[in-house]
């Protein structure tokens, strides 16, 4: 199963290790953020304001425009049991 993160992006739901609100990993963990960038990918995908984090087993990060409650409501409705 897919779970589809904004603008044509989608990523297996078995590859998806955290959805966090990229409000408060702004605020609190921006450096995490600045030095993930220099070793691994960090990938904007919306045009619109980004509202979640999600981290992937590949430990890419897609920024995405969806909200957390919209991602972890597609990925329980994805995931079969």
């Amino acid at each position: 199963m897919f779970i589809h993160l904004g603008n044509d992006v989608m990523v297996p739901a078995g590859e998806i290790v955290a959805i966090l609100d990229y409000a408060l990993l702004e605020k609190r963990n921006l450096a995490f953020l600045e030095n993930h960038k220099k070793t691994y990918l960090v990938i904007d995908i919306g045009k619109q304001e980004t509202k979640s984090a999600v981290v992937t087993t590949d430990e890419n990060i897609y920024l995405s425009p969806f909200s957390t409650l919209t991602l972890k409501r597609r990925l329980n409705s994805e995931t079969p049991g």
